[in-house]
């Protein structure tokens, strides 16, 4: 390669590396603020990503400052992510009661109770948007599962489904099981506020579930909320002829009131 070539490479190499390194500082900063910026199919996972991405590349070159700015920004992206989700695995937990929840949109996820079921109902948490509950008896403990399903919501509809659903979930005297496509990411600030306030967690690794099983352009948005002492054993998505079918392997101890 000509001394003018590797030079017009270099510049190339460089505008790249800087361009990309302001931008993630930029985007890094807004999730600060805004941790559910999405711009097209971009949001704060594959901010975290390209953090990581851009760590190799700058060691691969020899660019060893820029990859330390790099990696402070992949540690500001992980630790906005991590505190509201398992990124690659499960919480797991070996209780004494095992639970598999289906999801599916047309699948009755209440025949999973079909012998400990007590009582059952339908939520109205927006227009268009209701979710199924379950309470279920586990030597003489209820539990109170919630399958829901908010995508395709807005903005004004989330800040109403959560109000509702945070609602219902503090008014109970049980612990409260939710699962199902939440359509927003757990990062978000609706989301994060609604964890907060209710004392549920996150308890499943991230699942893609839109387009091909393994999409990470996508957002995931398939989610498992529980108490302490319960966890996810095993999850797996099945593709059927009409939907995807998601299969969540729960374990967890009844809590006597």
């Amino acid at each position: 390669m000509g001394y003018l070539s590797q030079k017009k490479h270099e510049t190339r190499k460089n505008v790249f590396l800087y361009g990309v390194l302001v931008l993630t500082a930029l985007l890094s900063v807004v999730s600060l603020w805004m941790p559910g910026f999405k711009i097209f199919f971009f949001n704060l996972f594959h901010l975290y990503l390209l953090s990581f991405i851009m760590i190799g590349y700058s060691l691969l070159i020899g660019r060893y400052k820029t990859a330390l700015i790099f990696v402070v920004m992949f540690l500001v992206d992980y630790t906005q992510l991590s505190s509201s989700v398992n990124l690659f695995s499960s919480d797991k937990y070996s209780g004494s009661k095992n639970v598999e929840l289906v999801f599916a949109s047309e699948t009755d996820f209440s025949k999973s109770f079909s012998e400990s079921k007590k009582s059952s109902g339908v939520l109205i948490l927006a227009k268009d948007y209701l979710a199924p509950y379950v309470k279920a008896s586990f030597d003489g403990s209820l539990v109170t599962f919630i399958r829901v399903d908010f995508r395709g919501a807005n903005g004004k509809q989330y800040r109403k489904i959560f109000k509702h659903l945070r609602q219902f979930v503090i008014k109970q005297d049980n612990p409260v099981i939710i699962f199902g496509e939440f359509g927003t990411p757990a990062w978000s600030r609706p989301f994060r506020r609604f964890l907060n306030k209710t004392g549920l967690g996150v308890k499943n690794k991230l699942i893609f579930t839109a387009g091909a099983k393994y999409n990470i352009l996508t957002t995931p948005s398939y989610y498992v909320l529980g108490f302490q002492e319960m966890g996810v054993s095993d999850i797996s998505i099945e593709e059927t002829d009409k939907s995807k079918l998601i299969k969540t392997r729960i374990s967890f101890n009844p809590i006597n009131s």
